[in-house]
């Protein structure tokens, strides 16, 4: 071999710079969730979760890793007390506390009105995204990228949020804002930064169909870390022709890691794996946050405490058979006065937080059961598609109706009572539940929302709740039924 030759051999082989690799922490759909939670992992249940197991694992990971980026993908600032009488203030600073990088605002934290989300965040030391939020007066309601460097690679982080946002949140708290087609503000990303971001990772709140289309759709993006997915544990990542899709987990019980391979000689990203870390009791913690939690809890303690009524039995919203729906119930039916025109009530099983015990009934109670400002909302639904839902075979029954009566065992006539009148397939129902079920629609039903007319009521699941445990006073729970 001459000497020219192995000389230009070894100059190919040392410039060539090795891959670097990358680590992307994130999650979403906290919505302020503090403590630990019991939950299934595997075949056992264990505690895991709140803010300072999230923390102490970010710190144990990022440790000696310069090369990390940690992302909230939304559902971060509502769904505790101190959080409701923060209007989220309280959540940025534990996302400060947290070390996250970017933040896209989701659909639990646009439940405050706009301009209170602005001020809460106006704090923040992270960097905060929507590529597809505006308003008409002020422009841009958040920054639509940011540009961060890590390893000598270039990361621009965009976020987008549902077209749809305007019918499962409160309608007067966005008033002027309009939310683009995400598939056009995320163009409009990429082009802005062609030939200035090696790599383009999104923060999406719409869902997994919307960001599969989105992958198709939109060329040049790296990473979709997809929030707002039900049951995101049993959702695998998927590559969708350049783009990966990996679900971030929600709850606050896991911490969701990817490690990117990127290698510029060999066309940017070139591998990708990701994992889902449960945030068990047995890891290191953050004992700073713990004591930040323990602050705000001791600080808020206080508000609240106007009695409103009493309750006479356990309001409960765990367990099994009728006494764990009770409080659900009440709720349903004190729905279903809110509209004169609604026959039916709808809820599911998450739809409030904690229960209540025998005894007085504050404000507290009530904003601690449902956390997060949700708005009433009208919709119809056909003879036929009740048949549809009711004969709906899932793992854990989760819908709570007012007004309808199902079969019972041994019922062989299969007939379905909305109050005492027999449904048919041809008839139409109107339904009354809250922006939170309506969201979550097609999960719960089965059936598609897209196009199907819904009216939103001035009035909040909470006022409704207020409202009728005032007017009742003394609430003596009804026969199990």
């Amino acid at each position: 071999m001459t000497r020219s030759v192995l000389l230009t051999i070894l100059f190919l082989f040392c410039g060539q710079a090795p891959a670097v690799e990358l680590t992307l922490y994130y999650w979403s759909d906290r919505v302020a969730q503090g403590g630990a939670t019991d939950i299934a992992i595997g075949d056992e249940r264990r505690m895991a979760g709140g803010v300072a197991a999230l923390g102490g694992m970010l710190k144990t990971e990022r440790s000696g890793n310069p090369a990390t980026l940690t992302l909230a993908a939304g559902g971060e600032l509502a769904g505790s007390f101190p959080a409701y009488s923060t209007r989220g203030a309280s959540e940025v600073e534990v996302l400060k506390r947290l070390g996250v990088d970017v933040f896209t605002p989701g659909v639990a934290d646009f439940a405050w009105d706009w301009e209170d989300l602005q001020k809460a965040l106006k704090k923040s030391s992270f960097a905060v995204v929507v590529a597809n939020a505006g308003h008409e007066k002020s422009g841009r309601l958040f920054k639509p990228d940011t540009l961060l460097e890590r390893g000598g690679v270039r990361i621009a982080v965009s976020g987008v949020v549902p077209v749809s946002l305007g019918e499962v949140v409160l309608r007067s708290g966005l008033e002027g804002v309009s939310i683009d087609s995400p598939e056009e503000a995320l163009s409009r990303v990429l082009k802005a930064r062609d030939g200035k971001a090696d790599l383009v990772v999104v923060l999406s709140q719409l869902g997994l169909v919307e960001d599969s289309l989105l992958a198709v759709s939109v060329k040049g993006i790296d990473v979709i870390i997809g929030g707002h997915y039900p049951r995101s544990n049993d959702i695998e990542p998927r590559r969708i022709g350049r783009t990966w899709i990996v679900p971030a987990p929600t709850g606050g019980t896991y911490l969701g890691r990817s490690r990117l391979e990127y290698d510029a000689d060999r066309g940017g990203l070139i591998g990708l794996t990701a994992e889902q870390i449960p945030l068990t009791a047995d890891l290191p913690h953050d004992d700073d946050l713990a004591r930040y939690e323990a602050f705000l809890e001791k600080k808020h303690s206080t508000f609240g405490k106007k009695v409103l009524g009493q309750l006479q039995g356990d309001w409960l919203v765990e367990g099994k058979g009728p006494s764990a729906t009770r409080f659900h119930r009440w709720v349903c039916d004190e729905l279903r006065r809110t509209a004169a025109s609604a026959q039916l009530a709808l809820l599911d099983r998450s739809s409030l937080r904690k229960g209540i015990s025998e005894g007085p009934i504050t404000e507290r109670h009530l904003i601690e059961a449902a956390p997060i400002p949700t708005p009433v909302v009208v919709f119809q639904l056909t003879g036929e598609e009740l048949f549809r839902i009711t004969r709906r075979k899932t793992k854990v029954p989760r819908l709570i109706w007012s007004g309808l009566t199902a079969p019972s065992r041994g019922d062989t006539t299969g007939q379905l009572r909305v109050g005492d009148y027999i449904v048919r397939p041809e008839d139409t129902f109107a339904v009354i539940t809250t922006g939170q079920v309506w969201d979550r629609f097609t999960e719960l039903t089965g059936l598609v929302r897209t196009d199907r007319p819904a009216l939103q009521l001035p009035i909040k699941l909470q006022d409704v709740m207020r409202e009728g445990v005032q007017r009742q006073k003394v609430i003596v729970l009804p026969q199990e039924r």
